[in-house]
């Protein structure tokens, strides 16, 4: 039975060390997001090698990127938001 409880202790801690990871990935993802967001942003400003209609074209394309980043940051979010709740501390195992 001891043999039984220790694998158990072990599964415990390993999935705590897999929640922990899973929320730093999460959390990661969210400041890249937020970074290639800024980074397009950049990217609208003019050139001056560029004419005006080229300008435009590529201004447009980098608010529309811009704009693609911030959707999918602002999805993340939404459906990550709930996971926090579903992480009770009761359940996360300290190593004893």
């Amino acid at each position: 039975m001891h043999i039984e409880w220790c694998k158990a202790c072990a599964w415990a801690n390993w999935w705590s060390e897999e929640v922990k990871l899973l929320q730093e990935e999460m959390r990661q993802v969210l400041a890249f997001l937020e970074w290639q967001m800024e980074w397009w942003e950049d990217c609208a400003s003019p050139r001056m090698w560029l004419d005006g209609m080229e300008n435009k074209g590529v201004s447009t394309y980098a608010h529309w990127q811009a704009a693609i980043c911030q959707a999918m940051c602002t999805w993340c979010m939404s459906i990550w938001s709930v996971v926090p709740s579903l992480v009770a501390p009761s359940l996360v195992v300290s190593p004893t």
